[in-house]
Order: C-alpha cells, then sequence, then structure tokens
C-alpha cells in the first residue's frame, strides 16, 4: 500500500510538471494582443481652468427718499430700461419747488439790500473822509451794509437747500440700468429715507468666482518658474445653452480665510441684458499654456494607488509609465510630465494587457483616428 502511494505521488508530480511547462510554452507562443495606438508629440498646451461663480452687477443700488412728502407720480415701469437722470418719481415736486422759488425770491430782494446798502456805505465813507458827516452816521452805514451782507449769505444757503430739496423731490436713475418694482405706491407718504425702488446696472455685467488657495499657488509657481505662459486670459460661460465670452480684470492676492479661496472678477459685454444677476455659473479661464507638454486622451489615463498611469508599447511590449496631470480640456487630459516626445501610446484593449504584454499595433499611430487597416478590411467583405 505504501509502495503504491508513493508512485502515485511521484505521477502527480511529474504530471504537474509537465503540464505547467505546457502553459509557458503556450504562453510563450501565444501571438501579440491587437491595440491601437497614437504618437504623442510635445508642445505648449492650453490649459482650460474652471471655476464656480456668479454673476453680479457692479452698480446695484436702492434709490431712498431724500425728502419727505406724499408720492405724487411715478414715471417708470417696473422692469424697464431706464438712462442716467431720467425722472423716476416726483414727491412733492410742486411743493417743493415753490419753496425753492421762495428762497429765490428771498436771496434776490437780499442781494438788492446788500447793493443799496453798500451804495450808501461808499457814500457816508466818501463823506467821513471830509469830515462832512459824524462818526455815528458812518457807523451806522457800516453796521447796515455788514448786516445785508450776512443776510445775503443766509439767503443764499436757503435758496441752494431749498433747490437741493426740489432736485431731490424728483428722483432721477443716477446710471443706465434697469430699475426693479416700485416700493410705494403714489399716494403715499415718503419719510425721508425710505426705500423707493432698486436700480441695477446691467451692462457690462460681473462674475465673481474663487479659486482655491492651491490652484492660486500652482497657477503662481507655474508662471514664475516658467513652465506655463500666460497670454491675456480670456473666460467664458455658457447661460441657456449661450456661449458668452468675457475678460479676467481681477485676481486677488490675499487668501479669504474662512473658505480657504481667492477672489477673482470677470467682466461681460451685456447689451441686451440677457444675462441677470444673481445666477449661478461654471466659469472656464483660458489663455494660459503648459510649456513641454503632451495631449492625450482621457480614456488612455488610468489609476491605482500610486497615481495616474499610462501604457506605452516600446519593442512590441507594454511599459506602465505614471504622468503628472496639469489640467482637462474637454475629453482630453494636459499631461507636464511622465511621459516624452514621441512615446506611444496603447489606446485600447486594457483589459486584456499589461507591462510586458506583446501587443501589435494596428493603426497608424501617427494618425490614431484613422480607422485601423484590420477594420477597414472587414468593413469591405
Amino acid at each position: 500500500m505504501k509502495k503504491y502511494l508513493v508512485i502515485s505521488a511521484i505521477f502527480a508530480v511529474f504530471s504537474s510538471s509537465f503540464i505547467g511547462c505546457s502553459d509557458e510554452k503556450q504562453a510563450q507562443q501565444m501571438p501579440p494582443l491587437p491595440v491601437t495606438a497614437m504618437k504623442v508629440k510635445m508642445g505648449d498646451q492650453p490649459l482650460l481652468l474652471s471655476f464656480n461663480g456668479q454673476t453680479f452687477s457692479d452698480l446695484d443700488v436702492m434709490l431712498k427718499a431724500k425728502v419727505s412728502g406724499s408720492i405724487t407720480e411715478q414715471l417708470f415701469t417696473p422692469g424697464a430700461q431706464v438712462k442716467a437722470g431720467e425722472q423716476l418719481l416726483k414727491i412733492d415736486e410742486a411743493r417743493y419747488k415753490a419753496l425753492y422759488d421762495s428762497a429765490q425770491g428771498a436771496y434776490q430782494a437780499a442781494v438788492a439790500s446788500e447793493q443799496n446798502a453798500g451804495k450808501e456805505f461808499k457814500r457816508v465813507k466818501v463823506l467821513k473822509e471830509k469830515n462832512a458827516v459824524s462818526q455815528k452816521d458812518y457807523d451806522n452805514a457800516l453796521a447796515a451794509y455788514t448786516a445785508a451782507t450776512a443776510n445775503t449769505k443766509t439767503a443764499l444757503g436757503n435758496a441752494k437747500s431749498a433747490k437741493i430739496d426740489w432736485q431731490d423731490s424728483m428722483l432721477l436713475a443716477p446710471f443706465d440700468g434697469v430699475v426693479g418694482d416700485n416700493r410705494q405706491n403714489v399716494g403715499s407718504f415718503a419719510e425721508r429715507g425710505s426705500e423707493l425702488v432698486r436700480i441695477s446696472k446691467l451692462d457690462p455685467i460681473y462674475v465673481r468666482f474663487g479659486m482655491s488657495d492651491v490652484r492660486k499657488l500652482e497657477m503662481d509657481n507655474s508662471v514664475a518658474d516658467g513652465s506655463w505662459k500666460r497670454l491675456n486670459p480670456t473666460v467664458s460661460m455658457v447661460i441657456d445653452d449661450i456661449k458668452y465670452t468675457g475678460k479676467l480684470i481681477f485676481i486677488d492676492s490675499v487668501v479669504n480665510s474662512g473658505t480657504a479661496s481667492v477672489e477673482a472678477k470677470a467682466v461681460f459685454e451685456n447689451k441686451d441684458h440677457a444675462i441677470k444677476p444673481g445666477i449661478y455659473t461654471k466659469i472656464e479661464v483660458d489663455g494660459f499654456f503648459q510649456k513641454n507638454a503632451f495631449k492625450i486622451p482621457q480614456k488612455v489615463v488610468s489609476q491605482d494607488p500610486k497615481g495616474s498611469y499610462v501604457y506605452t508599447i516600446k519593442d512590441g511590449k507594454i511599459e506602465k509609465k505614471y504622468i503628472k496631470i496639469a489640467s482637462n480640456v474637454g475629453f482630453d487630459y494636459i499631461v507636464s510630465s511622465g511621459i516624452a516626445d514621441g512615446d506611444i501610446l496603447a489606446m485600447d484593449n486594457f483589459k486584456k494587457i499589461g507591462p510586458g504584454s506583446a501587443v501589435q499595433i494596428i493603426n497608424d499611430p501617427n494618425n490614431p483616428t484613422a480607422m485601423p487597416a484590420k477594420a477597414e478590411n472587414n468593413a469591405t467583405k
């Protein structure tokens, strides 16, 4: 029995070794796996930076009453566009106009009185120099002229104040913009300081967005060390399926400690007022270029615990290379390091290939979008 078991064990080991050798030999004889490939080219690659932002008006003002009185007339339509200087409301305008006219009349009378007092003082002064009048007469003439001059100044101040009140009773648009709804109806009494109507300037419209402090530091360092180029950055956004292009006008240098972000601002033309304040939108900034970089399809990039990698082909074998992704543009990645100019990237069959796999390129790597020759033959059959 023991002899039979020993013989069985020897036979099993022999059989296993024979099968193992057969599998290895069979693996060595397997044909290369077909893959499509592309050759990468180094160059200055445009970067597209995306951020979340919100539209706003740089002039958004709640107009308040500067005088007290009854609202006698509303001259605007809520939601309408108005021009700078256009009258919006009347607040007891007739009464304030009458007060101004009265103050203006009092000022003119004071001026006339001052002129008469001045003439009289000059006459008395000449006579005093000739000792033709007494000192008392001279002092009285001087006092009258001084009082008339002071009265004129007071009257002028009253007239100016009355004119301001009269102008304030005619509420005017301070700039071109769009008015909101009225806050008080015609006939109501408006106290000084009460809210009347909001006006917003919509052309141009601005977008405020934030970038993380890490992203801002990366941008600054990349521009400073020469790995990025910056050429007149522009911004774009899409609202209601319409793309708008604007200008980047401000990037703060101070980090908001509460949000760990840096504020930036862009401006867009908005002549038809299609873009309203308060809209949340995605802002894309271009004009930055990654120098000596590569643009590759996102589909050829894989991930593992060590990072992002691609499969390259050298001498018919697959090699694994880890890369650094600088940005993404559409369905492509911008790669700043990890691959070299002229490298051949495998573009498919990733479930079957791996480091060391033998592969056969079935397309022209210089023209990866062209249909592989084999596929063309099948299509013609």
